[in-house]
């Protein structure tokens, strides 16, 4: 599975799990949270995880070196508009938005239905 989910590192797939799944995980549980609590729709969660990928993609490349968003690899297949090679060169990215995109949906849906369970439960009331 190297180079699939995530760049090649020499500490991989640690670096993965701590700052992709559990720490960016986290933040976009809570984001989805937000999101349901102020009973916004779910498709508001997308912005969100885009700008969440990318702050999470930033710490990979800070805290252990990672290139998971090669800009000059981006920009060179944008000028020769080239979309396999964009696509290649955003597969990692790719994959972390997927992770955020995942905890942050879970979040909204639990928050949600704990939400309609609290202010709608007498319509689920068995004793009626």
């Amino acid at each position: 599975m190297e180079g699939l989910l995530y760049a090649p590192s020499p500490y991989e797939p640690w670096s993965f799990l701590a700052v992709t799944v559990v720490m960016g995980g986290a933040a976009a549980w809570a984001a989805g949270r937000i999101l349901a609590w102020t009973w916004r729709p779910l498709w508001q969660v997308l912005p969100y995880a885009v700008l969440l990928a990318g702050v999470v993609a930033f710490l990979h490349y800070v805290l252990f070196h990672e290139n998971t968003v090669p800009l000059d690899q981006v920009i060179a297949a944008i000028g020769a508009q080239d979309g396999a090679a964009l696509a290649g060169a955003l597969r990692y990215y790719a994959v972390i938005l997927l992770v955020i995109i995942l905890f942050a949906v879970a979040g909204y849906i639990v928050t949600r239905a704990r939400q309609m369970r609290r202010q709608y439960g007498f319509q689920t009331d068995p004793s009626k």
